[in-house]
């Protein structure tokens, strides 16, 4: 399946001047479940590679003669399925409906959901003609995800899930004879775990809107189950509020998740298990003669009782960016031995179950050496959220240069700072929008977040300064016994500080369920590096924010200002 196309191979980490043998991709056909499967059916292994294209490559479509000068990922769908090898009078339709011939914006509305009936292939094929082969590769059900939602002055405009039952010649089955009614259920699904997540995890008067049977291209022509979410609304500024922070594309990126399972599970006639959340309080120490401890804690999911795991994956590495294939226990601690003296590891640790695998931790690392002192390596930088919102007489907006906010791992839709913060601006045109307008210079680059890595450069500078070292999460650091004795603390915050809830929101849409989250050193932290200090340990503190956060942040208080002052030396009017 899926010849004469690109097939993602997976995310893999090369070092600067690689060569064959220390850095390749090889694409092979071996091993007993394979073979066997082909054997079953009939048919011999093969695998065959025309083409390894790394990365994702820049725009080279060039309608009217011109190209994008823009990453492949920021151009539109239409441009994609051509480079992929789509066929033209297939999936990017030279016959647009209503007449408009040779205008991209329809083709782009087109594209996609042909392209996944190209994929899929007959019976259920593009619906120029459903008889095509396409592809085969068996796709369950499809996702067309929006966020065009409406304009409200106050409150939020919320979520709405639009499905359609008759396709455009009427009828009410898909080709291979299901009922199209499975686009209702499906919508239905997600509705319902997109409004759990909101409620329960950002704001109890999240509007959940109505079920819509419209008719829409993309929720009307996929030849398989999908709907059209219309996730908020990017034009109204309290929905962005959410849809601006990782926290929230986070959740209900799990929630959607959690969604088409429960609906291919009903389909296949099986009970859905959720994927579990990632492990908290990751701490790797050294035991002695080689060995190390690791141990961590379940994360539970509040909205997924399912989500609980029967054991958890331990993956190892050697430079904290290529991990080994993992070690599974099943339980919340592994002995790692035979580790080499004066050789630096580092690990992360993934939670599993038979729904799945979660993310990884924090990355944290460990050296040990003879005869030398052992430093505790922390990683203390776990922050995500949004820009900083500002809020007040004639200003409205995110205000980045305040406080750029932090991603997950990467930022892919910023399009630039916003200039326009006056909610009476008028709009005018599209490169004179009014209210909301940005610089644009970002939307062919990549904003840069929490990797959850920071332990890689820091390992490197200990073991060139000589020491072995212990490595802990925050979390872990907050539960340690305060008795436990290290030379010397390096504690990465980063980009971490306490980091309220988005504000100005009185009715419909106030983050009630969010907390202050991120503070550089909870009281817990402060206890046992007070103890560490009373035993003359040494403290190597980098950060942003880190002292701006225990004297004037959002969470200071008496007890973190005295800290600040007593134990490291430092006055309120200091801020890094």
């Amino acid at each position: 399946m899926g010849g004469n196309t690109w097939i993602f191979l997976g995310f893999f980490e090369f070092k600067a001047g690689a060569t064959e043998s220390t850095g390749c991709v090889v694409i092979h056909a071996t091993g007993a479940e394979i073979s066997s499967a082909a054997r079953a059916g009939g048919r011999p292994t093969l695998v065959s590679a025309d083409a390894v294209r790394f990365g994702g490559g820049m725009g080279n479509i060039a309608p009217e003669g011109l190209v994008s000068y823009h990453p492949r990922y920021a151009e539109s769908a239409r441009y994609w399925t051509q480079y992929a090898g789509a066929p033209a009078d297939l999936v990017y339709l030279h016959d647009v409906e209503g007449g408009r011939f040779g205008v991209d914006y329809d083709r782009d509305v087109i594209t996609r959901p042909e392209w996944i009936n190209y994929l899929h292939g007959a019976p259920n094929g593009p619906n120029k003609d459903t008889s095509h082969p396409g592809l085969g590769v068996p796709i369950d059900a499809a996702l067309a995800w929006h966020t065009d939602a409406g304009i409200s002055p106050n409150g939020l405009i919320g979520t709405l899930s639009i499905y359609r039952i008759r396709d455009h010649r009427g009828q009410d089955n898909f080709p291979d004879g299901r009922s199209r009614w499975l686009n209702r259920d499906l919508a239905a699904l997600v509705q319902e775990e997109i409004s759990r997540a909101a409620e329960g995890n950002f704001t109890s008067t999240w509007r959940r809107r109505q079920l819509m049977h419209g008719n829409y291209g993309e929720a009307r022509r996929p030849n398989v189950p999908t709907m059209l979410l219309e996730l908020l609304s990017h034009q109204n500024f309290n929905d962005m509020k959410y849809g601006n922070d990782p926290r929230f594309k986070r959740d209900i990126s799990r929630a959607i998740y959690k969604a088409y399972l429960r609906f291919l599970a009903y389909s296949y006639g099986y009970d859905p298990v959720i994927s579990p959340l990632p492990p908290t309080h990751l701490y790797a120490r050294h035991i002695g003669n080689g060995s190390a401890e690791l141990t961590w804690r379940i994360q539970p999911d509040p909205l997924e009782p399912t989500a609980y795991p029967d054991g958890f994956i331990v993956y190892q590495s050697l430079d904290g960016k290529a991990f080994d294939n993992g070690h599974y226990t099943a339980e919340a601690r592994l002995v790692v031995n035979s580790l080499a003296a004066d050789t630096s590891y580092f690990f992360r640790v993934t939670a599993a179950n038979t729904g799945g695998e979660s993310f990884p931790t924090p990355v944290v690392a460990l050296r040990w050496s003879e005869g030398k002192k052992t430093a505790l390596l922390v990683d203390g930088f776990d922050r995500i959220c949004g820009p900083a919102v500002v809020e007040g007489g004639s200003v409205r907006g995110f205000h980045r240069a305040i406080d750029p906010g932090v991603g997950y791992e990467y930022t892919y839709g910023l399009a630039g700072n916003q200039y326009d913060l006056n909610p009476q601006s008028p709009f005018l045109t599209n490169d004179q929008p009014g209210w909301g307008a940005t610089e644009g210079d970002w939307e062919d680059r990549l904003e840069r977040g929490n990797t959850f890595d920071h332990s890689i450069a820091h390992a490197e500078m200990l073991a060139a300064a000589g020491f072995a070292f212990d490595g802990a999460t925050a979390d872990a650091f907050c539960v340690m016994e305060p008795t436990l004795s290290y030379a010397l603390i390096d504690w990465i915050a980063g980009r971490q500080r306490a980091t309220p809830p988005p504000a100005g929101m009185d009715g419909v849409g106030k983050p009630d369920r969010m907390k202050t989250e991120f503070e550089v050193f909870p009281a817990a932290a402060r206890q046992r590096l007070q103890a560490h200090f009373a035993r003359e340990g040494k403290l190597i503190l980098s950060g942003a924010y880190a002292i701006e956060d225990l004297t004037r942040g959002a969470a200071a208080d008496d007890d973190s200002r005295r800290f600040a002052r007593e134990w490291l030396g430092v006055a309120g009017s200091q801020s890094r």
